[in-house]
């Protein structure tokens, strides 16, 4: 049995409706194979900056009596968070361990995203009064997520190998919240990754 222990830089933007961003992040991945196993396995964590975003939305009266009946408002979120995922790690080029050329592989996985949401708006509303599509404030959400990914490396020698990656964590489980304004398939993003992964 050998393991191996890969860390990247990421820079990834998040496609869901009417909530895109950009946003840099880290991924910690630690690896394991045997001469039995077909393909590596993995554990890894991921976690990222505040991405910021805005959303021009409009506050519409409860009651028909209540004047105005709307008026438009900013809201303004910092949002960010951390997936753990486990998975396999399959080879169409090369192997986990090659020392020479380069190597082709893609990861496979199941995850849990756990995010954190908070959001501000441009002028106090009285909720008693008005309805808001985005509620101010700090929420924590989660998501079960399938992990998909696909990149090259390319070994320098010593047990080191330099990557290119790519890949994204699609959610499996939606929950509505008030503290965001799409929760469906909400984050969807797509990282681009560089890094180094070394054996042991």
């Amino acid at each position: 049995m050998r393991g191996s222990v890969a860390a990247d830089f990421m820079v990834f933007h998040n496609f869901s409706k009417n909530q895109r961003y950009w946003g840099i992040a880290q991924n910690i991945r630690g690896e394991w194979k045997s001469p039995a196993m077909r393909f590596p396995l993995y554990a890894a964590v991921s976690y990222t900056n505040r991405a910021k975003f805005k959303n021009e939305l409009e506050a519409t009266a409860i009651d028909p009596s209540t004047t105005p009946q709307s008026f438009p408002y900013t809201n303004r979120a910092r949002i960010r968070h951390t997936v753990i995922s486990l998975g396999i790690k399959p080879y169409f080029k090369g192997a986990w361990d090659a020392e020479n050329g380069y190597n082709i592989y893609g990861t496979a996985g199941l995850g849990i995203l756990m995010g954190q949401v908070h959001n501000t708006q441009s002028t106090p509303i009285n909720t008693t009064l008005y309805h808001v599509p985005v509620r101010r404030g700090t929420k924590h959400f989660s998501r079960l997520t399938l992990d998909l990914g696909i990149g090259a490396e390319w070994p320098v020698g010593g047990d080191l190998f330099l990557y290119g990656e790519g890949k994204t964590y699609i959610p499996v489980s939606t929950y509505p919240s008030d503290y965001l304004l799409n929760s469906h398939y909400n984050p969807l993003t797509v990282y681009a990754c560089i890094g180094a992964r070394v054996l042991f």
